[in-house]
């Protein structure tokens, strides 16, 4: 206290600034209203405040037009593309969240029916909120942080227009059929794209079997390093070699085989799944850390298919989130990727997207696709039908459909440039319901025979 004294002159002066700066924060957000009246922010304090009654802390969700909420975790992921830090959910404090938005208890029990825990993304069921959005303020905090947090609400979530009325899709006559073909040799780095490739039980062969990772294991990505999308990675089977390439950097030659029993064994992550792998050697390992600019060296992990297998399932019948279990049978066997074996985007969807959002002209089609990051581009006959899909074959490959892909702000990075912005998520969010879903996965049944092969121009028949 002694030294917050010499610094800010106490406690009392800290107060009274962040109180100021609370007050001005509550009258803004209470302000914000629609196109048609209705108040964007709910929020969660008594209706008069003071320095003694009101910490430095403002509570609230936001509101659609209708006066549905959004989830906050929605309003947490533009956030973040903003580089707006927040903390939302129930902030450990179970009894207030269930004051604040009026649950009952039998609510509370059914939050936790429906999978609620404490840290993950269900932030709605039932259409109400199973927690909200906090901002919290300090001695530090500044009039212009909080001016900035407005304008992104502002921008973000405020509809001062009516939407206008859009006439219906156009549909295509053409019949569904691939139309790009693309695997990530190397997880957060630039796609390759194939005319046709070979097709196991992981996937598109080769597809995200190795990862960038700290010293410690801890892996690296475009959301902490957008330079990533930079680095194109390329494999040629009859060579065995994977060749990665990025602006200013000698090319890397790296034998498929490297990194085995013989070298050193990494242990990561991938999402909530413990993976194990072994690195792919010093000269990897500088290219890596020199491209990217790191104080600390890190490491080209490739994954250990042998001990610690990911496998993908369906949770439960009608639950079109995936899980990873491991009494799943082989052939839905999991690579380095998030969720599933593959992900399918239709460029019908993305063109669809393209026209709601304001981009420079120089934009195509394909680069806003690029952003998404799929294996999978098809040619459907029209918009969003992929979200209705059940299972699908493609020659005699056949797919099923695990339901949408959830998004986040790594798909506001520009993988030409490595710039980001707000879109496509902030559009995304005002239109793709709840998750932000944007594209389908895709698995082999079970009993799904390999190895197979895909290729660009193969008919995609939609099952029932």
């Amino acid at each position: 206290f002694d030294v917050l004294h010499e610094l800010v002159g106490g406690m009392d002066r800290v107060q009274r600034h962040t109180f100021k700066l609370t007050d001005y924060l509550l009258s803004e957000l209470r302000s914000f209203v629609h196109f048609n009246g209705q108040k964007v922010v709910k929020v969660y304090c008594r209706d008069t405040v003071s320095s003694a009654s009101h910490g430095a802390v403002v509570t609230f969700n936001v509101l659609n037009p209708d006066g549905s909420y959004l989830g906050y975790s929605q309003v947490d992921k533009l956030a973040s593309v903003h580089n707006i830090h927040l903390r939302t959910g129930c902030f450990c404090n179970t009894g207030a969240c269930q004051k604040w938005l009026d649950l009952s208890s039998d609510s509370i029990k059914l939050n936790y029916k429906a999978g609620h825990e404490c840290g993950d993304n269900v932030d709605l069921v039932d259409g109400r909120p199973t927690g909200a959005v906090r901002v919290s303020l300090g001695y530090m905090s500044t009039r212009t942080e909080v001016e900035y947090f407005l304008q992104f609400v502002r921008k973000c979530f405020v509809q001062a227009h009516q939407p206008a009325i859009t006439g219906p899709p156009v549909v295509s006559s053409q019949p569904c059929t691939i139309h790009r073909l693309m695997l990530y040799p190397i997880k957060s780095c630039s796609a390759f794209q194939v005319d046709r490739w070979i097709a196991g039980q992981e996937g598109l062969l080769h597809d995200r079997h190795w990862m960038i990772v700290t010293g410690g294991g801890a892996p690296l990505s475009q959301k902490q390093h957008p330079r990533l999308c930079l680095v194109r990675p390329s494999i040629d089977l009859q060579t065995e070699e994977l060749c990665v390439e990025a602006p200013g950097m000698d090319k890397l030659i790296i034998p498929l085989s490297a990194g085995s029993a013989s070298d050193q064994s990494i242990r990561s992550r991938v999402c909530v799944d413990r993976v194990c792998g072994w690195s792919c050697g010093d000269a990897a390992s500088r290219w890596f850390t020199d491209f990217l600019k790191l104080t600390s060296p890190c490491l080209l992990l490739r994954q250990d298919t042998g001990s610690e297998q990911r496998h993908f399932s369906i949770k439960s019948q009608g639950d079109t989130e995936p899980a990873m279990k491991p009494d799943t049978p082989p052939s839905n066997r999991l690579s380095l990727a998030n969720v599933a074996p593959y992900l399918c985007v239709n460029q019908r969807s993305v063109e669809d997207l393209m026209q709601r959002i304001s981009l420079p002209d120089s934009r195509s089609v394909d680069s806003l696709t690029d952003q998404f990051r799929a294996n999978l581009v098809i040619n459907a006959q029209r918009p969003y039908e992929e979200n209705e899909w059940k299972s699908v074959a493609i020659g005699n490959t056949t797919l099923l459909s695990a339901g949408g892909c959830s998004r986040c702000r790594m798909i506001c990075i520009d993988q030409r440039t490595a710039t980001s912005s707000a879109e496509p998520l902030r559009t995304i969010a005002s239109y793709c319901g709840e998750k932000m879903s944007f594209g389908v996965y895709l698995y082999h049944p079970s009993n799904h025979s390999f190895p197979c092969q895909l290729k660009v121009g193969d008919k995609v028949e939609i099952l029932p």
